[in-house]
């Protein structure tokens, strides 16, 4: 439902319950009970507005509450990643993670600038967040195994190469979001699964 209508719903209901409240309840004259019913309903077209605000669709299908939601579980994953990078020694990776993290973040802002790219870039950052946590998480724990082997040292490497991958996807999907233009998502997704499970990770 369109906000103005909304609205008007609801100040006529605050006025009708106004106007009843004097006129039934309180005995009140009926022109002093109209009139502030009527105050009532011009009070709510400026009261029920700044409520439901974040209900307005900006997009197709998409409310500013919906955006908001997308970046702040987004930036919470970021949170996140960031928070187990700082136990990474290796600086190439951490750098690659700080990357990463900082393309995202461009990433959120672009959607507060133009909410229409949420609905292209939602399911591929959700997944390449999840994914890229889910990678670091396991190499913090794998690097700080005390004893060392070579198949550690193998699994290790291919993680390095794998988050340098994100990285890179990262980048090329805010480039694709400053062109305008529409990632295949569905492409890019299906060959990332198909190489974390190729590499056993």
């Amino acid at each position: 439902m369109k906000k103005k209508g909304m609205t008007d719903i609801l100040s006529g209901l605050t006025a009708g319950g106004v106007f009843l409240l004097f006129y039934l309840l309180l005995r009140s004259n009926v022109f002093i009970s109209l009139g502030l019913g009527i105050l009532s309903f011009i009070g709510g077209q400026f009261l029920f507005p700044k409520k439901e605000a974040s209900l307005e669709f900006i997009v197709d299908g998409l409310t500013r509450a919906d955006v908001d939601e997308v970046i702040r579980a987004g930036k919470e994953k970021v949170n996140s990643i960031e928070k187990l990078n700082k136990s990474i020694g290796n600086t190439q990776v951490q750098d690659e993670i700080y990357s990463i993290c900082a393309t995202a973040n461009a990433i959120f802002e672009d959607f507060k600038e133009d909410p229409k790219d949420v609905k292209t870039a939602r399911k591929f950052l959700s997944y390449y967040l999840d994914t890229t946590e889910r990678i670091l998480d396991r190499y913090v724990m794998i690097s700080n195994k005390k004893i060392r082997d070579g198949e550690i040292d193998v699994t290790l490497t291919k993680v390095e190469e794998m988050l340098s991958l994100i990285d890179e996807t990262f980048k090329k999907q805010m480039r694709k979001l400053l062109e305008d233009d529409i990632l295949d998502l569905d492409v890019e997704l299906e060959v990332l699964e198909k190489t974390i499970k190729a590499e056993g990770i």
